[in-house]
This record gives C-alpha cells, structure tokens and sequence, in this order.
C-alpha cells in the first residue's frame, strides 16, 4: 500500500537511545523519509496531530505463542492496539509445525500447547485449516487464509520436529538416527521459508510428570540439527532453561556449549535472568 502521511507535533522516541524531542514525521509511499521539527506539508499528504502524543517505532514483542491462536484472534488483540509491529512466535520448543501423518502425535503437541500456554483445546482443534505438514506449508496457509495486523515471526519448535519424526515415540526415547535425519530435512525446509530459526526447551514438565520431548533429545540430535542452522547463517537457535525451577539450567549449558563452539547462528538462553 502506498501512502504519504505527516505526523506533527509529537514528541519522537526513536529508538537509538537519543533524548526525546519535539519533531515532525513525514511518511512517503509507505516508508519513512524525514523526521524534524516543523516539516511543510507537501502536496496532498494527510495529517496526523501528535501534539500531546510519543511518535516512535513499532515495538517487538519477542516471547508470544499465537502460532495457532490467530487464526480465532484475527485483530490480536490487545498486542495491535498498544504498538506492537513485531510478534516473535514459536518459542519455548512449541510450534503448530510441521506436522505428523499420525493423527495421535498431532492430538500430543495440541496438548502440549494448552497445557503449558493455557491455549483452550476446542478452538485449537475446530479453527485453524490444518492443511498443512511441512513449516513452509504452515506459512503458505497463513498467507492464503489471514490478514494479519502486525508483522508475525515464527522459529521452529523442538516438541513438532520430534512428534512428526517419531510419533509419540518422541515423548518416550532418543530418536534413531533415521528419525533425526527426518528432523533435519523438516528443520530445513523451515529455515528456507524463512523460519526465524529453531527453538527448544530443557525446562518442561507436563501435569503428568512427563518430560516435553525435546528433554529427550541426546547429543547426535542437537549436533545433527545444529548442523541444519549452519547451513543459515544469521538464523537463531533458542533454548528454554530451567534455572528457578529444577535448577539444570547451568548444567545444560554447559552440556550444550561444545555442540555450538564455532556455529554460524546466534543463540538465545531463555529463561536466564539478566
């Protein structure tokens, strides 16, 4: 969409860290092409009075798990209303792809879903198109089927990877190397359409008792899929720890420090206070 706009009268945050300061806003087709104080009104741009207001950039809101829920919370309400542009999704290992051709393990990372983000199950199951397999197909139907109100991110959870290569195997053992090797090649395909990067997770418990899958994930696992991330430079590998809850956070750091010694990507400790 193409549109000329100038924002007068605020008082602009922009984000480098400068003082805030009165100044004008002029938006052409789209993009931003001049900030300061008492712009001329230029043609038949439309004007917008800040007097009173804060003019800054959209903020990101880097932890979200909207990944199914947008499809029955199309306005993503309240995040669109307070100044949000950037969601961050598919965090903590849980992710609505890829899918399993096993209708079970498909039931298992809905499950997982609403009991730790409190995601009610009915319009999990009823909303969403679930005509997908593959992230890059989950993408593809986000495109087709919504109209999202802010730019929507999106990594790779741990918890789908394991339950489309293993079944429900994955909440039991170790993968097999076969069964890591479909991890990798469903890891890549979501990389290549743009998959913010691969998230997981050594913190969760179920009401069970039961360890999330990605807890069983061994060594020749991660090493196998941080070998997919290589081949994208620039992506993320983010991992939840749990060092308030069980206190293993220490540990698995150090447990997964030589797997990422010389990587390409960035890596998120979640969890960690700071």
């Amino acid at each position: 969409m193409q549109f000329n706009i100038l924002i007068k009268g605020g008082t602009v945050v922009d984000g480098t860290g400068a003082p805030a300061r009165k100044a004008d806003v002029r938006i052409s087709n789209g993009l931003i092409t001049e900030v300061g104080p008492d712009l001329p009104v230029k043609g038949r741009e439309r004007i917008v009075d800040a007097e009173g207001c804060y003019v800054s950039p959209g903020f990101i809101e880097t932890h979200n798990h909207y990944d199914a829920p947008l499809w029955w919370m199309p306005n993503l309400e309240p995040m669109s209303g307070y100044g949000i542009t950037t969601s961050v999704n598919g965090n903590c290992g849980f992710s609505a792809a890829p899918m399993s051709d096993n209708e079970e393990a498909n039931m298992e990372m809905i499950k997982i879903f609403s009991f730790f983000e409190d995601i009610p199950i009915k319009p999990f199951l009823e909303i969403p198109a679930w005509d997908w397999k593959k992230w890059s197909e989950y993408k593809d139907s986000m495109q087709r089927n919504l109209r999202m109100p802010v730019n929507m991110d999106f990594y790779c959870g741990h918890q789908a990877l394991r339950l489309a290569a293993m079944g429900l195997d994955a909440r039991e053992r170790a993968a097999t190397p076969q069964e890591i090797g479909v991890m990798a090649d469903l890891l890549r395909d979501a990389l290549a359409a743009g998959a913010l990067g691969f998230s997981s997770n050594t913190m969760d418990y179920d009401g069970q008792g039961r360890p999330v899958p990605s807890l069983l994930a061994d060594d020749a696992e991660f090493s196998a899929l941080f070998d997919v991330l290589d081949e994208f430079p620039g992506k993320t590998f983010q991992i939840l720890l749990s060092v308030f809850m069980r206190m293993t956070g220490v540990s698995d750091m150090q447990r997964l420090e030589p797997l990422l010694e010389g990587r390409k990507f960035k890596v998120m400790w979640a969890g960690v206070p700071t």
